[in-house]
């Protein structure tokens, strides 16, 4: 099955990762093969750009595999056995080693007979044979032209089929399992491509072949004459029923040239048609790629979409539903800060998606356009002073405004264009008329401001064309300081609310002046906001890097050379200061180079201010969040979805310990909060600390004294309540704190 074609579409591979990390969606991804183990048909297996997925519960949950993300064939008589590309595993894919060909048909009587086919120079190609399940391998047959597909009968394993792409393409047959071969009656038209070939699995002389251009064609006397039985184009696969074989699926579209493609079935054998599509994505973005059939229960089927995911049907396709075997590449991540587990993930093809219970499940926001594929939606904000108001970076679309929670969207007169994306969104923390936009893109694209809620919008003419708005940053304590992260033009600073702009980037890493290497992100320390911490990408053979200013971006040094041994390219997406503990900090990288200069990619944690760092993930990672009602979990965006995890779980996981060295009081966390925050604090050595509460009028409300016997990090959680337990109204509030020579007081506000 197009096992050749698929494997130069399969472009990224994942690296593990490990287990103290979990995955909670969103569902979606470019998915090029799916395959149902025959025996245990809950489980089921994905190859996608985001990697190697599996499930074990018919696609309510799913894991990322250690393997390759090619297409996936599972020994028939051991389902243990699975190869995918040039690997094979004999633990339903948990451990992965290295084979010298890929398979491309399993003998379906004795599966240590596995195939491949090796394309040479000269348009010559080479049938491989494996009687040892891929230990060794001979030559079979040498064909005179680029053969491809190679397919077995199940009720006669002496027949093979296979066909041609060069000037003789055509079907070719073998009644001696492989070792001769004649070419059958079918010729393929000028300019078509074989894209698929299905043989009934109890009857060898039936053949189906599915192509680029003209559609399906079927043989019922093993290649001597063919019909032509489907007009469509772009067939990708085509799937029999085992148990009624004159039931038939076929899939079909192409991303490339956008052609939409369907789910059509026969139950006639091919006389007639149905497009089964109910369920599916729209008309705009259905692209199908794969199917495979549960061999037990064949009512039950599994579609791979590109740019949404892995779709299943319980009915034969008369209703197809959203699964979660595959996730989404996500660009972004936001955390609702005032309704607990409530999730926006920014994606790469689907829009903005959204999670009401912390990513169990997730559904779309609907912007009233077309959900096409490659539309960059990325950065979600909620207005901090009116929570109806929310905004969406929608990528080609533009920047998009919702009044009613984000249950219906307008699209404002800031517009983007195939070149010209909206990218990033900040609004002022205590003028919500005011907010801040950045664009991306190949052409024109800038920084924009707006002084009237999204209404109208002036061109600070930042960068004017030149670089890319990733983050838009204010100092949390003084808001008139901005910076903004600028891609390859820098990293800029205002000082008087984005009148007048500067570059701060003495010391940054230039690459190929004047240019810098790619300024993606920053982060600011809100107890002393001259401490700045800044993410710098790699470009070619450049290498990017991860650098701290202590003097507000006026200068800037390097704090990544305990990362370098361990990452080469430190290509760095994201880097975030701990909610709770200041000296922490995390940083994201992604995989960059090839071969010999290939770098994973992955999460690094730092205990200390960014002296040294360890890794705790590996694989291509992006946006870091943590959860504004529990700052000890941990959200990654990366192209296989959002993982999570506690900090808990990667300190214990390293090893690592923190003793403080001073006592501190830390902002509590969340503020702005509605129901609970978390008051954190350090002593330096055992102590008893107070915690009291005042309202505006200088009344205590709330009072915790705490015992210390030992120094270390500690907390508290205050629910919003006073002494006798009533809940307390909206406003500002003070907590102090103060041990035997410690005092200290911050400000938090509640809002309900």
């Amino acid at each position: 099955m197009k096992h050749i074609l698929l494997l130069l579409l399969i472009l990224i591979f994942i690296l593990p990762t490990p287990a103290q990390w979990q995955l909670v969606g969103p569902p979606g991804g470019r998915v090029w093969h799916v395959a149902v183990d025959p025996k245990f048909p809950e489980i089921v297996y994905a190859s996608s750009d985001g990697g190697l997925f599996k499930t074990t519960d018919g696609g309510a949950t799913t894991k990322l595999l250690d393997g390759p993300a090619s297409f996936i064939l599972i020994d028939p008589v051991n389902t243990n056995i699975i190869y995918s590309g040039v690997s094979k595993s004999t633990d339903q894919g948990e451990t992965w080693r290295r084979i010298e060909f890929p398979v491309y048909a399993i003998n379906p009587v004795n599966s240590n007979h596995v195939y491949s086919v090796s394309s040479e120079p000269n348009n010559i190609s080479r049938l491989l044979a494996s009687y040892d399940a891929g230990e060794t391998w001979s030559t079979n047959y040498v064909f005179n032209t680029n053969s491809g597909s190679l397919s077995i009968a199940h009720s006669d394993t002496n027949i093979f089929y296979c066909f041609s792409h060069d000037s003789g393409t055509g079907v070719y047959k073998s009644t001696n399992a492989g070792r001769t071969w004649r070419k059958t009656s079918f010729q393929l038209l000028p300019r078509d491509i074989f894209m698929d070939m299905t043989i009934n699995p109890l009857n060898p002389q039936t053949v189906f072949v599915g192509t680029k251009d003209y559609g399906v064609y079927k043989t019922i006397d093993g290649g001597n004459s063919w019909t032509y039985i489907l007009s469509t184009a772009w067939v990708q696969e085509i799937a029999i029923n085992p148990v009624d074989t004159s039931i038939i699926y076929v899939v079909t579209g192409d991303y490339l040239t956008g052609y939409v493609g369907n789910v059509f079935k026969t139950t006639n054998g091919g006389n007639s048609w149905t497009i089964m599509n109910n369920g599916l994505p729209s008309d705009y973005n259905r692209y199908i790629y794969a199917i495979d059939i549960n061999q037990l229960q064949p009512e039950e089927v599994y579609i791979g979409t590109y740019g949404f995911g892995v779709y299943k049907t319980t009915n034969g396709g008369q209703r197809w539903q959203w699964t979660n075997i595959s996730p989404a590449p996500v660009l972004d991540i936001y955390c609702d800060p005032i309704n607990k587990g409530h999730i926006y993930a920014g994606t790469w093809d689907q829009g903005i998606l959204k999670t009401t219970d912390t990513g169990r499940t997730w559904a779309r926001l609907d912007f009233g356009v077309p959900r096409t594929v490659q539309t960059f939606f990325r950065q979600y904000a909620i207005n901090p002073n009116n929570q109806n108001v929310h905004y969406a970076a929608g990528g080609t679309y533009g920047l998009f405004k919702s009044t009613d929670s984000g249950l219906n969207w307008q699209l404002t007169s800031l517009q983007g264009s195939f070149d010209t994306f909206v990218w990033s969104i900040a609004i002022h923390p205590t003028n919500s008329e005011s907010l801040f936009i950045g664009q991306t893109g190949w052409l024109a694209r800038d920084l924009y401001r707006s002084t009237d809620a999204a209404v109208t919008f002036e061109n600070l003419h930042l960068i004017n064309g030149t670089g890319s708005i990733e983050i838009i940053r204010f100092d949390p304590q003084n808001h008139n300081i901005i910076y903004v992260c600028a891609g390859e033009s820098g990293l800029f600073k205002t000082t008087n609310g984005g009148d007048n702009w500067f570059n701060a980037d003495s010391g940054l890493i230039i690459t190929d002046p004047p240019l810098r290497a790619s300024v993606n992100s920053i982060d600011i320390n809100q107890y002393n906001t001259d401490i700045l911490y800044v993410c710098q990408s790699a470009a070619g053979s450049n290498k990017g890097g991860l650098l701290q200013s202590t003097s507000g971006g006026l200068s800037w040094f390097r704090i990544d050379s305990s990362i370098a041994p361990m990452e080469k390219n430190l290509k760095f997406q994201d880097v975030h200061i701990f909610p709770l503990n200041p000296s922490w900090l995390l940083t994201t990288a992604s995989a960059h180079g090839q071969f010999a200069t290939f770098s994973p990619g992955g999460v690094f944690l730092s205990t200390n201010n960014g002296i040294t760092w360890q890794r705790v993930r590996t694989g291509s990672s992006f946006d870091i969040e943590f959860d504004p009602f529990n700052p000890h979990r941990i959200y990654i965006a990366t192209w296989a979805g959002i993982y999570t995890t506690t900090d808990s779980v990667l300190l214990s996981v390293n090893d690592i310990k923190s003793i403080p060295t001073e006592t501190i009081l830390y902002q509590n966390y969340p503020n702005p909060f509605n129901s609970t925050t978390i008051i954190r604090y350090a002593v330096k050595t055992s102590a008893t600390a107070s915690i009291r509460i005042f309202n505006i009028l200088g009344k205590e409300v709330k009072s915790f004294q705490v015992n210390h016997a030992k120094p270390g990090e500690y907390e508290i959680i205050w629910d919003g309540t006073d002494k006798n337990g009533f809940a307390l109204p909206s406003g500002v509030y003070f907590f102090r704190m103060q041990t035997n020579n410690f005092i200290a007081v911050k400000k938090m506000l509640m809002i309900k």
